[in-house]
C-alpha cells in the first residue's frame, strides 16, 4: 500500500515544514561526510562565525561546533529549530531562529550577528526557480559584512541520475553501519508519493554561478567531491 505524505504538503517548503523524520539518520550521516571534508577545505577556525542556512536538526552545527567561534543555524522548519532549541539551549555560541520560505530571510541582520562565513547544505536543490536562488545569493550578500565565505555545497547539475545518489548512500551505509536505516529511507521514498515531490528538484549548471559571480563582481571557486554524492558539484563565492 502506497505511503501517503499528509495532504498538505504540496511543495519542498511544506515538506521540510512537516519534519520528515524518514530523512534524519541518513541525512545525520551525509553531514557527518561533509563535516569531515570541509574543516580543511574551508578552513574553520576559532575566530568564525558561521551562519548554517537550512541547519535543519543540527547535526552540522555538534560536528564543528568546537572548531568556530559561533554559529547561528536557520531553517524554514518550526520543528527543526524547536529540536534545536532544545539541544543546544546550554551552548552560548550556538543560536538559532526559523525563517521564511525561500528569500525573506533574516533576522540576522537585526541580531547583528557578526558573520563571516556562511554554509548552505543541500539546500539550492529544494528552490523553485533559478530567481530564486539569485535572491536568496543577493540576500546573502547584502545581510553579511563584505568579504564574507559562502559555501554551497550539494548542487544537483543538469543531467544528473539520482540512481547515483542512491548508490552512494548505500555503499556509505554499509561502511558506516546504518544500511538498516538506508532501507527504511529506501522504503519511505520508493512508497510514498515523496517521489511526486522529487520530480520538482531543482538542477543547476555552473554556468549560473560563473554569470551570477561576474554580474556582481565577486570570487567564485568550484569544488569537487566534498559531499557524499560525488556527481553532485560545491562551490565557494566571496561577497
Amino acid at each position: 500500500m502506497m505511503m501517503q505524505l499528509p495532504h498538505k504538503i504540496t511543495n519542498w517548503t511544506t515538506f521540510w515544514q512537516a519534519n520528515p523524520t524518514g530523512f534524519n539518520k541518513v541525512m545525520q550521516k551525509s553531514t557527518s561526510f561533509f563535516a569531515k571534508k570541509i574543516k580543511s577545505i574551508f578552513d574553520l577556525n576559532q575566530t568564525d562565525n558561521i551562519l548554517d542556512f537550512g541547519c535543519g536538526p543540527g547535526y552540522l552545527i555538534e560536528l564543528i561546533n568546537e572548531e568556530v567561534n559561533s554559529i547561528h543555524g536557520v531553517d524554514i522548519s518550526n520543528k527543526y529549530i524547536e529540536l534545536c532549541n532544545t539541544k543546544f539551549c546550554n551552548q552560548k555560541n550556538i543560536s538559532v531562529s526559523q525563517i521564511n520560505a525561500h528569500h525573506s530571510l533574516f533576522p540576522i541582520k537585526r541580531k547583528g550577528l557578526p558573520i563571516n562565513k556562511i554554509i548552505v547544505l543541500s539546500v539550492l536543490q529544494y528552490y523553485p526557480s533559478l530567481d530564486a536562488v539569485k535572491d536568496l545569493l543577493n540576500d546573502l550578500k547584502r545581510n553579511t559584512p563584505s568579504g564574507t565565505q559562502c559555501l554551497i555545497a550539494d548542487i544537483i547539475p543538469p543531467n544528473h541520475h539520482f540512481f547515483n545518489d542512491a548508490l552512494s548512500v548505500f555503499i556509505n551505509s554499509i561502511k558506516q553501519n546504518y544500511f538498516l536505516s538506508f532501507l527504511r529511507f529506501m522504503f519511505y521514498v520508493t512508497f510514498s508519493n515523496y517521489k511526486n515531490l522529487n520530480q520538482k528538484i531543482l538542477k543547476i549548471d555552473k554556468l549560473f554561478f560563473v554569470e551570477y559571480a561576474k554580474n556582481i563582481d565577486v570570487e567564485i571557486l568550484f569544488i569537487p567531491a566534498i559531499t557524499l554524492h560525488p556527481n553532485r558539484y560545491s562551490l565557494i563565492i566571496k561577497f
